[in-house]
């Protein structure tokens, strides 16, 4: 009866580092899915990142080009006026 036992207890012992294998086995791999997925939100903030960047020089260069456009109708209405009163 003491074999049994102690081979029970052998067995036990053996699934126990077995469990505990499964168990690192698992938490390496939910390291991984958080490193891939904070990969992931990294790689679309930089995405989001640059759209915001490009449509900010957009609209800048717009405002610029509808300044200088407004500026170039002033100088014609400008001078056609000189031209009136000359």
């Amino acid at each position: 009866m003491a074999e049994e036992t102690k081979a029970a207890t052998e067995q036990v012992k053996a699934e126990a580092e077995d469990v505990k294998a499964k168990a690192e086995d698992v938490k390496a791999k939910a390291a991984e899915d958080e490193a891939k997925e904070a990969k992931s939100v990294k790689e679309e903030a930089a995405k989001v990142e640059k759209k915001a960047k490009e449509t900010v020089k957009k609209a800048t260069d717009a405002a610029s080009k509808t300044e200088k456009e407004g500026e170039g109708i002033v100088k014609k209405i400008i001078n056609k006026v000189k031209k009136f009163f000359n």
